[in-house]
C-alpha cells in the first residue's frame, strides 16, 4: 500500500509540474493590449513620443548576401556580396526615407521614399533591376505603409497606432525568438491580410526583440528584424542595433546606429522622390 501511495504522490507531482509548465507558456491575464501598452511605455513617456514627431537614425550598415545560386552577371541578385555603406532612415508621422550611400559612379545610392501615399525608389541598377533592399520594399510596400520597417526607431512604427493597421492582434504567450524567451503577439494587417506577422518582446522590459513577417500567400518567404543594444536618447529608449534578414542567411543588413536626430516634425519635402 505504501508503494502504491508513493507512486500516486509522484504521479500527482508530475501532473502538477506539467500543468505549471503549460501555464508558464502564457503570462496570467496578459492581453495584446497590455503588451502593447507596456511596450510603448518602454520606448518613453507619451510626452516624449509625441515630441519626437520627426526622426532620423544614421550609421553604417553591413550588407551580406549568400545566394543559393551564383550568377556572375548580376551584382546583387546572383553572387556573394559583402559591403558596408552609410544608411539613413528618416521618418515623420507615417512617412519614410531610406537612403543607402554606395558611392559608386553609376549607382551612388538607394533612395526609397514612402510619402504617405506611394512607395517610390528614385534609382535602379538598370531598367527594372533594383538592389535587393529596394526590390524587397518595392514588391512588399506594406512593410512601409503599415510601419513594419524599423520598429521603434521610426515615428511610423505600426504599434503606435495598432487599431488603424491591424484586423488581428492576439497574445500568443511566451515563445522563443532570437535565442531568448519572449512575449509574442500574432498579427494580421487590415490592408494586406495574407501575411503572417509575429512581434516578440522582452519578458521584463517589453522592448521589441524581433519582428517576423512570413510573406504571403502561403508564407513563401520570411523577413526578420532583430533589435538590440537599447540606449536612451532624447528621452526615448531606442535600439542601436537593427538587423534585417530576408530568407536568412541569404540576405542580411545590420545597422549600427551612431546618431539619432529628433525634431518636432520633418517637412514633407524631405520625403519627396527625386
Amino acid at each position: 500500500m505504501s508503494m502504491r501511495r508513493g507512486f500516486m504522490v509522484s504521479f500527482a507531482w508530475m501532473m502538477m509540474a506539467a500543468a505549471t509548465s503549460l501555464a508558464g507558456d502564457k503570462a496570467p491575464g496578459l492581453t495584446a493590449a497590455d503588451v502593447i501598452a507596456r511596450h510603448l511605455e518602454s520606448i518613453g513617456t507619451a510626452e516624449a513620443r509625441a515630441a519626437a514627431g520627426g526622426r532620423a537614425v544614421k550609421g553604417p550598415v553591413k550588407y551580406v548576401r549568400k545566394p543559393v545560386r551564383s550568377e556572375e552577371s548580376d551584382l546583387f541578385a546572383g553572387r556573394p556580396t559583402s559591403l558596408v555603406a552609410p544608411l539613413t532612415v528618416a521618418s515623420g508621422g507615417p512617412r519614410y526615407l531610406i537612403a543607402v550611400e554606395y558611392g559608386w559612379k553609376d549607382y551612388p545610392l538607394d533612395r526609397i521614399v514612402y510619402d504617405g501615399k506611394k512607395v517610390k525608389n528614385a534609382r535602379m541598377l538598370s531598367p527594372g533591376n533594383y538592389t535587393v533592399l529596394a526590390g524587397l520594399l518595392n514588391d512588399n510596400q506594406y512593410l512601409l505603409k503599415a510601419g513594419l520597417l524599423g520598429g521603434p526607431l521610426t515615428t511610423a512604427w505600426a504599434l503606435l497606432a495598432p487599431d488603424d493597421r491591424f484586423e488581428k492582434l492576439e497574445y500568443a504567450g511566451i515563445k522563443k525568438a532570437a535565442g531568448q524567451q519572449a512575449h509574442r503577439l500574432d498579427a494580421r494587417l487590415k490592408s494586406d491580410p495574407e501575411h503572417e506577422i509575429f512581434f516578440f518582446f522582452d519578458l521584463e522590459t517589453f522592448r521589441l526583440v524581433r519582428t517576423e513577417v512570413w510573406i504571403g500567400p502561403n508564407a513563401r518567404r520570411k523577413f526578420e528584424e532583430d533589435f538590440a543594444d537599447y540606449k536612451t536618447v532624447h528621452g526615448l529608449s531606442l535600439p542601436h542595433s537593427w538587423t534585417m534578414a530576408l530568407d536568412a542567411p541569404e540576405d542580411t543588413w545590420k545597422l549600427t546606429v551612431e546618431e539619432v536626430v529628433v525634431a518636432s516634425e520633418l517637412p514633407a519635402e524631405a520625403f519627396a522622390s527625386e
